[in-house]
């Protein structure tokens, strides 16, 4: 089966869509040379926009729980490049997403100790937390729960879930109580 739109790009007038009932169809007009005539192809496209809908549906819902989550939350692909911060994430590192996704490394948030310590547990394929002391943008350090978790796109992995807890009423907590 060809594609007439690839085959007749030079030939082809307009693509729309037009709803009948429940069903979708792709409407291609094409002229041929020299004729007045105009001949129409119907494509079925009601499963691939029902399937488009539910993706952006459900990718809407998760956003919406990473984004009101009380943990700070990002996203770390295998070049250490932060993809997704939410606005708990904001809060205890004191960068916004602007300044962060797609712009930083971890490395940004961790000093060269610290980040041995990310990095082994980047490295690990166990599910475990870990406690380090973060890089706030003003300077301070920030004490934090850390779990990462290895997400696999067809046994590959594609990219690290990351959350984050700042422990600081915790240990300032404990230390309170040692005193």
């Amino acid at each position: 089966r060809l594609n007439c739109t690839s085959v007749l790009a030079d030939k082809v007038k307009k693509v729309e869509e037009l709803k009948f009932g429940d069903d979708i169809f792709e409407v291609t007009y094409v002229s041929i040379d020299g004729a007045d005539d105009v001949n129409l192809y119907l494509r079925d496209i009601t499963a691939i926009k029902t399937s488009i809908e539910n993706a952006e549906a459900s990718e809407k819902r998760i956003r919406q729980v990473m984004d009101t989550a009380l943990d700070g939350m990002m996203m770390v692909n295998v070049e250490r490049k932060i993809c997704y911060w939410n606005p708990q994430a904001e809060k205890i590192f004191g960068w916004n997403a602007n300044e962060i996704v797609n712009q930083a490394s971890l490395h940004l948030l961790f000093s060269d100790p610290q980040m041995a310590r990310v990095e082994q547990q980047l490295s690990s394929s166990e599910h475990q937390r870990i406690e380090v002391y973060a890089r706030h943008k003003d300077g301070h350090e920030v004490p934090v729960d850390m779990s990462v978790v290895m997400v696999k796109t067809h046994g590959i992995l594609d990219y690290f879930s990351v959350i984050v807890h700042d422990i600081s009423a915790r240990i300032e907590s404990e230390m309170a109580l040692k005193e």
